[in-house]
């Protein structure tokens, strides 16, 4: 499923569930996508990697104060910042880059992890012959993945919905670097 939005000119290829590695009490949630967007050049794919902490957040008189999850403010300490929007192509253009603890690990075998202190978080084993699938590793390969992270994303197999997290100041973004297992193509 491809959904294309033309007022930013970038598309979507569907995003695919992150299996959990992390023990349920946790309660972590994730997903990839990769995202088109329209250069002079062409169409430059972006790597991204969404999560989330199922767990609700504490509640906070500010609305838009960043007492979230753990997660979130553990994000925050590790050099991501706020999404000021909902916007794939905003956040995957003006994500900073992390301070370094967080790593996606991939393989052209269709390995994806990503890792906080060198502990997985999440990995999942996808088919590199899947088209998805090979986009979003050609991708990784040719620049750093976007992080997405915080509280109130949604996260289904065919969608990454950040409007409700953004909305609420909960909505962190970062680059961070890709570690391959192997050499990549």
């Amino acid at each position: 499923m491809l959904a294309v939005n033309a007022r930013h000119r970038v598309s979507i290829v569907r995003a695919t569930m992150l299996m959990n590695l992390v023990p349920e009490e946790k309660g972590n949630l994730g997903a990839r996508m990769t995202v088109g967007i329209q250069g002079s050049f062409g169409i430059l794919h972006y790597a991204l990697l969404a999560f989330m902490s199922t767990s609700p957040p504490p509640h906070s008189q500010e609305p838009r104060a960043h007492h979230g999850s753990s997660l979130t403010r553990d994000l925050l300490e590790r050099g991501f910042r706020p999404a000021c929007n909902a916007d794939y192509e905003d956040m995957v253009l003006k994500a900073q880059p992390a301070d370094g603890s967080i790593q996606c690990h991939a393989s052209t075998n269709g390995l994806i992890s990503l890792h906080l202190d060198d502990d997985p978080v999440w990995s999942r084993q996808y088919d590199p012959n899947d088209p998805e699938t090979a986009l979003w590793i050609r991708a990784a390969r040719t620049r750093e993945v976007t992080v997405v992270g915080g509280d109130n994303l949604q996260i289904s197999n065919e969608d990454i919905d950040v409007r409700t997290a953004a909305s609420k100041g909960s909505l962190v973004t970062a680059k961070v670097p890709t570690v391959w297992i192997g050499q990549p193509n």
